[in-house]
């Protein structure tokens, strides 16, 4: 599964500068979001998206499921060290 926030910016075929940009963030705010630093979506990107007509309550929630797998994938390697 790939980070929400990510897919949707590569699938408008942008950097992560152009896409802050337009959400109305820094680079620094979306790329730790795509690298799933906060435990929520920030209420400045779920703007962001709304804005360009992506389903933001839908993103915060595939976000939420994303950061689940991916921190349980983590343990999981480590345990297994």
């Amino acid at each position: 599964m790939q980070n929400p926030i990510t897919r949707a910016r590569e699938k408008h075929g942008l950097g992560r500068r152009e896409f802050a940009l337009l959400l109305g963030v820094s680079y620094n705010a979306l790329h730790n979001h795509e690298q799933g630093l906060p435990a929520q979506v920030q209420p400045a990107i779920l703007a962001g998206l709304e804005r360009l007509g992506i389903d933001a309550a839908q993103v915060a929630e595939e976000y939420a499921r994303w950061r689940k797998l991916r921190r349980e994938e983590l343990l999981r390697s480590v345990s297994s060290l």
